[in-house]
């Protein structure tokens, strides 16, 4: 059984409950397949027959929260699952209302008409300054060698910023031919890490403008919300037990998703000073902002 809850939270991370959760499971056949088959049949396969149309689906969501909160900034963050070329094609082609976006890449993309990636090309550009964030602790996966997966412990780091806007030529897809996506993008480097230590590295996508230091800043305090759905997940995993004493499927369910939502309502608030000084606090007693951040979590398995 996978959730793919959808948390709405102001910039001073005040939770407001769930605007969206899928919840599903695989087919059994999923788990006899080899590696080898499975990577051929996503490269064959649509992103509509994909999992990963979660994430096209909750930005859609997060538009339609927009539509419906006239004066009201909605920022749909997601973390590096969600850098799929159509999610960033949609984000940049929708019709209508659009909620503004924040995405993690997870791979240096190739440049339009440019024989250059988008790494090589950030660093080029001046940089516009240098603060210290709040890094927290991860623990690491043993077998994996991933970046993301690596342990750290939690410091602060000094991190330096660059940023520009980007075209990223477009990848090959089956009998379709998808067009440059046009992004900014702002790249977060610690530039003398600790000892042995892996250094933050963060490429950021957005439809947020990034011309100035304090604008690549905003961008950077709205991503580091994120975090929220993090605890989330580590509450609602506790939670799960209830949800194992219930009789069908669809009841479970049901409970699986009020538990994510009372969640977020009730408790994340409470472990907001534990994870660091927020981006942006609100007044006291404030429960609404006049910018939206709606996080996208990637999906806790059982």
């Amino acid at each position: 059984m996978f959730a793919h809850p959808q948390l709405a939270m102001t910039t001073g991370r005040v939770p407001s409950g769930l605007i969206n959760a899928k919840i599903w499971s695989r087919d059994e056949a999923a788990f006899v397949k080899s590696a080898k088959q499975k990577c051929q049949e996503r490269k064959a396969s649509p992103i509509e027959q994909k999992e990963s149309i979660r994430w096209l689906e909750g930005y859609r969501q997060a538009c339609a929260l927009a539509e419906q909160s006239p004066g009201t900034q909605v920022v749909s963050l997601a973390d590096s699952e969600s850098e799929i070329y159509e999610c960033l094609l949609e984000a940049t082609t929708r019709q209508g209302v659009r909620a503004d976006w924040i995405i993690h890449a997870c791979r240096d993309r190739a440049l339009f008409e440019e024989n250059v990636e988008m790494r090589q090309a950030l660093p080029d550009t001046a940089s516009p300054g240098s603060f210290t964030i709040e890094v927290s602790a991860r623990h690491g996966a043993t077998e994996s060698t991933r970046e993301r997966k690596q342990a750290r412990s939690d410091r602060q780091a000094v991190v330096t910023v660059r940023s520009g806007s980007v075209t990223l030529r477009p990848p090959q897809r089956p009998g379709a031919k998808l067009p440059p996506v046009k992004a900014n993008a702002v790249l977060v480097l610690e530039e003398h890490p600790p000892e042995g230590g892996e250094p933050i590295k963060w490429l950021l996508l957005t439809s947020l403008p990034v011309t100035t230091f304090a604008e690549a800043q905003t961008v950077i305090g709205y991503y580091c919300c994120r975090w929220e759905i993090e605890l989330l997940f580590k509450r609602w995993k506790s939670l799960n037990l209830v949800a194992e004493l219930c009789g069908s499927t669809e009841l479970r369910q049901m409970v699986r998703v009020r538990a994510i939502d009372y969640v977020a309502r009730t408790t994340l608030a409470d472990d907001r000073e534990r994870v660091g000084r927020p981006f942006e606090e609100p007044e006291q007693g404030e429960r609404s902002d006049p910018r939206l951040c709606g996080a996208l979590g990637r999906q806790p398995e059982e």
